[in-house]
C-alpha cells in the first residue's frame, strides 16, 4: 500500500489506494499507449513528469490495456487531487445519493479524500 490514507466504509477502515472500478473510471486514466515505460510501471506520474516514491505516489490499481498487457499506473498527489476534484464535481451532478447525503456515497467519500490529501 502507498501510505496511510484511510477512509471508512461501513465502519471499516479502508486504504484510499484501494479504489473501486467506478472511482478509477471517473478519474479518466490516460491511454497507456501514449505513456512512457516509466509511467506505465508507476515510477512517474501518469498525468505529468513527476518522479514518484512510495510516499509521494497514489496507486491507481493494476490495469489491463486493450492488448491484454498489464500496467501499474500511479500518480502524484497534486495530479490525483486535480483529477479527483473534476470527477467529484461530475459524479455529484448525477448521483442521487450525493444529492440526498454525500457522506453516504462511497464514491464521493473516496474522491473527496483524494482531493483533501493534496491540502495536507
Amino acid at each position: 500500500m502507498d501510505g496511510p490514507h484511510l477512509w471508512l466504509q461501513g465502519g471499516y477502515a479502508m486504504s484510499v489506494t484501494y479504489m473501486s472500478a467506478d472511482v478509477l473510471a471517473l478519474l479518466d486514466l490516460p491511454d497507456p499507449s501514449g505513456l512512457t515505460a516509466d509511467q506505465r510501471r508507476g515510477a512517474v506520474c501518469v498525468w505529468g513528469p513527476e518522479p514518484l516514491t512510495g510516499e509521494s505516489a497514489e496507486g491507481l490499481g493494476e490495469q489491463v490495456d486493450e492488448s491484454g498487457e498489464r500496467w501499474f499506473p500511479r500518480a502524484c498527489k497534486k495530479h490525483t487531487a486535480k483529477h479527483a476534484h473534476g470527477a467529484l464535481v461530475a459524479h455529484a451532478a448525477i448521483c442521487k445519493q450525493c444529492t440526498d447525503d454525500a457522506d453516504a456515497c462511497d464514491i464521493h467519500r473516496v474522491l473527496y479524500r483524494l482531493v483533501r490529501q493534496e491540502w495536507r
